[in-house]
């Protein structure tokens, strides 16, 4: 049974798909209007509204890099402080997902995968070897 999926009806399945990536952007499903899906950008806009953190920016990078900056630059309990921590942790998550996703979709089950894998030092072994050859 796959963990990822794009029509979640469980309370589980909703959680480890609320954040998801599409566009090459994070989105967060059912919070926009009307139980829409809404970019997580435009999310954290509305977060930072409500609870009246001043938020100047306007594109989405600037809105991204101000939100990992202040991780550094508050206190880890203020508003702003645990903004950035739920946009880092979405986006993270999101991510996540998507690797699962494609790893689901190869149909392989973890001792497959295991199983397929070159031990370390072969892998090691086998870059010296070609690069010793190169230099030859």
């Amino acid at each position: 049974m796959n963990l990822v999926t794009d029509n979640p009806e469980t309370n589980v399945s909703n959680a480890l798909n609320m954040f998801y990536v599409k566009d090459q952007q994070t989105f967060v499903r059912g919070y926009g209007e009307n139980g829409q899906d809404i970019d997580l950008i435009d999310f954290v806009k509305r977060i930072a509204k409500r609870q009246r953190i001043p938020m100047q920016k306007k594109d989405a990078h600037e809105v991204a890099e101000y939100l990992t900056d202040v991780l550094f630059d508050c206190e880890p309990e203020s508003k702003e402080g645990l903004l950035g921590l739920f946009f880092t942790a979405a986006w993270a998550f999101a991510e996540i997902r998507e690797r699962l996703k494609e790893y689901e979709a190869s149909g392989l089950e973890p001792n497959q995968v295991s199983k397929m894998m070159i031990p370390l030092d072969e892998v090691k072994e086998t870059i010296e070897k070609s690069e010793s050859e190169d230099t030859e």
